[in-house]
């Protein structure tokens, strides 16, 4: 694993050769990710039938896993609202982390529908780095 700082100096560094924004190298990045780590760690994903289902268990249960096979690793923290049965095509993930490496989870995220082929429409409503205390992640998911 990347240490935080060396992380940010490579996405820095492809972002100013490629001429692209940081952002838009963190989404493709974690797009990248989500599928290296699908393959790598099967068995964590393979019972949830959809997106928005293994969406809605990564903090209360991926992380947990993740603990178990990486301690000490520094991840985010994961609320919910609309997690409502009634409600599947929408979801909003709550992230907060020191890292704010939001746009990186939303890379995840588009990672996790390209998965399960479900688009999911992002809306980032709120962004720590706009001085939101949290970022929203409003999810519509477009089976």
């Amino acid at each position: 694993l990347y240490d935080d700082n060396d992380l940010v100096r490579l996405i820095q560094a492809y972002s100013k050769k490629m001429d692209v924004p940081i952002e838009f190298v963190l989404r493709q990045f974690g797009i990248y990710l989500f599928k290296q780590l699908a393959s790598s760690h099967l068995s964590m994903i393979k019972d949830y039938r959809t997106a928005r289902e293994l969406l809605i268990a990564v903090e209360s249960i991926i992380h947990k896993e993740v603990m178990i096979l990486y301690p000490g690793t520094n991840l985010p923290t994961f609320h919910y609202n609309n997690n409502s049965p009634d409600d599947l095509n929408k979801l909003t993930m709550i992230y907060t982390s020191k890292r704010q490496l939001c746009h990186l989870a939303e890379g995840l995220i588009v990672g996790t529908g390209n998965y399960y082929h479900t688009e999911i429409a992002i809306i980032h409503s709120k962004c720590m780095h706009r001085g939101d205390e949290h970022c929203h992640l409003e999810l519509t998911f477009n089976d």
